[in-house]
């Protein structure tokens, strides 16, 4: 048994696509609807602005027409991740209004719910090929997003499927001193000391200091010094349930997970947590993860045999043509009241000089099509995609199947990316690469889990 799943990354549509005239874009749609299923990551939830705006946001504050969903339906998606860091944008009841205009569409979408159970649940669609469920989940969320359990008398609480993370920062022992010193001089110590005592807080273990909302510990080995980051062990055996429930009720199961975090800062490799988490959902038995969140490309990984994408950037990156933004956004930048959308995008931009706009890696992406069979076995086929950088706002953001050009360029910094994760990138002809494996695959989760 096999199914094909054409997988695109980030959503963030305002602009009908449906209207669309250019036979590049109708070339995506006519690839996309090929296959047996289709997945995206929907990152603005739908509804008609039906609650005020949060106090904080993912970025810019992010919502969509339950229009525009069906243009992203007429594309061939059929399947939609929705935990990400803009799904409390606008609040309990924005979030409230887009479950029941999914569900009163007939929507198929994971990662949000009226509680923790019903937003961590597998999401399952018939195919030709068989049921294939989506376990959708988050570690870059605002703090008010995660979905609760109920308690007792108490409700559970609307929101998304966390994965939250565990960081810390480790140094050498001279160095926690010389943080410990610093934090005395400053006085911002103190105040963590007074917390310990009154028992809101756990003291630290010997060792380690918690400082400037930071973790540290100390470390012996030179080589150890840096960031470490881990999967929350509740959140990871809670969504590894999942998977596991998934194994047994559908014939294949994705996980999607919505992680910005970088590695030491390179926007392009995943931080640590994200390769243990996404091979333990493979050890649980996913088929396939993929990864959405820093808007940009990221490698592919092949563990045991079955494909980790690690980011497949923008599939439709439309944010700034938002019709509204709250007034904090608007005085974040400095604007006067009667300023309006375009003056802030045009402020936030500079012009179009800084950000988003002028970096055209936000704007460059892929089409990933992936044959998953019951055996374990699987490929990858990508079809690289633009979004119009360097076109006027009203024009930019639409994916587009690539020039000759542009795809080698694209798929050449995949490869790149992807060599150092075990993989390779080929061209086999009409604009259609493979990425396959090029040695032996990772057969065990590093650490394990």
């Amino acid at each position: 048994m096999e199914i094909t799943l054409a997988a695109v990354g980030d959503c963030i549509i305002t602009r009908s696509l449906r209207e669309s005239r250019d036979p590049a874009l109708h070339a995506l749609r006519d690839r996309i609807r090929s296959a047996d299923a289709a997945f995206a990551n929907l990152e603005q939830l739908p509804h008609n602005f039906e609650g005020p705006p949060a106090n904080e946001s993912g970025g810019t504050w992010l919502c969509c027409s339950p229009e525009r969903v069906e243009d992203l339906r007429w594309m061939g998606l059929r399947l939609f991740a929705c935990a990400h860091n803009h799904a409390h944008d606008w609040g309990r009841h924005g979030l409230l209004a887009a479950l029941r205009h999914m569900d009163d569409m007939g929507v198929e979408y994971a990662g949000v719910g009226m509680n923790l159970a019903a937003a961590r649940a597998p999401r399952y669609i018939e195919t030709g090929g068989g049921r294939l469920a989506l376990v959708s989940t988050a570690s870059s969320f605002l703090t008010e997003a995660p979905a609760g359990d109920p308690h007792g008398t108490l409700p559970g609480r609307p929101g998304l499927n966390p994965l939250r993370i565990r960081r810390t920062l480790q140094v050498g022992s001279d160095d926690l001193e010389r943080l410990r010193a610093l934090g005395d001089r400053l006085g911002v110590a103190a105040e963590h000391r007074q917390r310990v005592r009154d028992g809101w807080v756990g003291a630290e273990p010997e060792g380690t200091l918690a400082l400037f909302g930071q973790h540290f510990v100390a470390v012996e080995r030179a080589e150890d010094v840096g960031e470490r980051t881990e999967p929350d062990p509740r959140d990871l055996a809670g969504n590894l349930a999942s998977v596991r429930e998934a194994a047994r009720q559908a014939d294949f199961v994705v996980v999607s997970l919505h992680a910005h975090q970088a590695a030491a800062g390179e926007r392009e490799q995943p931080a640590q947590f994200i390769p243990t988490f996404a091979r333990a959902c493979i050890d649980a038995g996913a088929h396939a993860v993929i990864g959405h969140g820093p808007h940009v490309l990221r490698g592919v990984e092949y563990y045991r045999g079955r494909p980790i994408l690690y980011s497949l950037g923008n599939f439709v990156f439309q944010s700034e043509t938002m019709p509204a933004q709250p007034a904090d956004y608007f005085q974040r930048w400095g604007l006067p009241p009667d300023a309006g959308p375009a003056d802030l995008f045009d402020a936030r931009s500079n012009g179009d000089r800084r950000g988003f706009p002028a970096d055209p890696h936000y704007w460059e992406s892929v089409v990933a099509t992936l044959r998953l069979c019951s055996d374990g076995s699987s490929e990858v086929e990508a079809v690289p995609v633009t979004l119009g950088h360097g076109l006027p706002r009203a024009q930019r953001g639409s994916p587009v199947a690539a020039s000759a050009a542009d795809g080698e360029r694209i798929m050449e910094r995949v490869d790149r990316l992807s060599r150092s994760l075990g993989s390779e990138v080929r061209a086999s002809g009409a604009g259609v690469w493979r990425i396959t494996p090029c040695g032996p695959t990772v057969e065990a989760a590093a650490g394990g889990v």
